[in-house]
């Protein structure tokens, strides 16, 4: 049974190979550590309270700065972490991207100058909930493909983490991650 596997595949490798076809992609994982502090801190008293982003400039990463001209799609992608809310009503934590380093922006600039990528995750006052790879997928909006597009441009924009409305609210993410799967072509 073994022989007849092994021939089968040298069978299989033999065409491929006579007819030109190879391997020409391959996936390439990014992890991007949320820059410090950690935890990170989002404490809003009101809808005007600003917010600090989280400047990410992917070309430090390696894996990513290598193969960044190889980069044909994102295979997937998820924001990773705990969360903790510290607040005392229950939140919606959403993930926001503008396309440049903003800085400090209340929630309301966020929103008029960003793409909402993420959310929101619920989460009841006092709860601590982490989020895995499967969770995160199911929260991506439609500002994916803002951050696709910066993922396949400059690799430089900023995160924000804030929370639907206008009222007060308080979290922190511990050990936060942005994780890209990139499709590269060799």
């Amino acid at each position: 049974m073994t022989k007849l596997r092994l021939l089968v595949l040298g069978g299989v490798a033999a065409s491929l190979l006579a007819t030109g076809c190879v391997l020409t992609s391959a996936q390439i994982l990014v992890k991007f550590a949320f820059p410090p502090p950690n935890p990170l801190v989002v404490n809003v008293a009101s809808g005007a309270s600003s917010v600090s982003g989280l400047y990410i400039d992917l070309n430090t990463e390696s894996d990513y700065a290598d193969n960044k001209d190889k980069l044909k799609d994102i295979a997937d992608l998820a924001v990773l972490g705990d969360v903790t809310n510290t607040g005392t009503g229950a939140i919606g934590v959403e993930v926001w991207l503008t396309k440049t380093n903003s800085g400090t922006l209340t929630a309301d600039q966020v929103r008029a100058q960003g793409a909402q990528l993420w959310g929101p995750f619920n989460l009841a006052a006092g709860a601590t909930k982490r989020i895995g790879w499967d969770e995160s997928a199911g929260l991506f909006k439609a500002g994916k493909q803002v951050l696709i597009d910066e993922v396949k441009g400059d690799g430089q924009f900023s995160l924000y983490l804030i929370g639907p409305g206008t009222g007060a609210y308080q979290f922190q993410v511990k050990d936060g991650y942005l994780v890209l799967v990139i499709g590269a072509g060799l």
